[in-house]
């Protein structure tokens, strides 16, 4: 296994250091892709060929090396996900399945970076602040779905700190305060949190040695038809099996005439 994960993360950052920094996504279609490549994201076509179509016309978002910057990679045996920014200010996750070697699937979402003086706290939204950290991935991955099952379905919240946190929690989302006890705050104090029309449904687990990403599908108001939810993509660092550190990246769901495919965004 570990060799697969090893493999895996190899693949994907070669792949993105062909398609975005070479700016060679025809290269990097016919290389890295699968024949059968399925695209989510929302405005790509599905196919190796409407990826490097698109991706072309991309040209320059990536570029010159130094505007594209992996941050971190995550990887298992059949996904592997790159966590990146851009040096004009955007955050990305991408999520990868792994099929026969090639990249057979991808989802993603993107954001912009936030003024850091708007962030309740000191941590920005893509650094790493625990260090040292150790864990392995098959307790990451069972840690991750317990954690994410007791906290966001059944929403203790609370307990679900208790059991699953490390003896701190640093946090990178822009809204929410550092440290456990702003995270018991803002989900197990909040009514919008603890409502039954609040529905946080986890999609994906990827484990890795020290990290688990979770891609999950979160409806604010099941009762509001026109709402069609977020794809969100939690990233957990790990030490000894316990949560000590999370970055985020959302994007809203769209409606299914608006994407460049027929595959939906999850």
């Amino acid at each position: 296994m570990h060799s697969a994960r090893a493999a895996n993360r190899k693949l994907v950052t070669d792949f993105f250091v062909r398609a975005f920094v070479e700016e060679d996504a025809a290269g990097a279609a016919e290389r890295f892709l699968h024949p059968a490549y399925v695209e989510h994201s929302p405005r790509v076509p599905t196919g190796p060929a409407g990826f490097a179509s698109a991706a072309s016309t991309l040209r320059g978002l990536y570029g010159e090396g130094a505007r594209l910057r992996i941050l971190r990679t995550v990887a298992d045996a059949d996904y592997a996900a790159v966590h990146s920014c851009t040096g004009d200010g955007e955050i990305r996750m991408d999520l990868y399945r792994i099929e026969e070697g090639r990249i057979a699937e991808h989802w993603d979402a993107a954001k912009t970076m936030v003024d850091p003086a708007t962030i309740p706290h000191g941590n920005g939204e893509t650094e790493t602040v625990a260090t040292d950290t150790e864990s392995d991935a098959e307790t990451n991955r069972r840690n991750a779905v317990l954690f994410y099952d007791l906290a966001f379905v059944q929403k203790r919240y609370i307990e679900a700190a208790d059991e699953f946190f490390g003896d701190r929690y640093i946090q990178h989302n822009s809204f929410v305060a550092d440290g456990i006890e702003a995270y018991k705050q803002h989900f197990g104090e909040s009514e919008t949190h603890r409502s039954s029309r609040y529905c946080q449904i986890p999609i994906r687990f990827v484990a890795d040695d020290d990290y688990a990403l979770v891609q999950v599908f979160l409806r604010k108001n099941l009762d509001e038809p026109g709402e069609r939810g977020i794809a969100i993509y939690d990233l957990f660092r790990y030490d000894r099996g316990r949560i000590v550190e999370h970055w985020d990246v959302g994007a809203a769901i769209l409606d299914p005439a608006e994407l460049a495919h027929p595959n939906g965004m999850l």
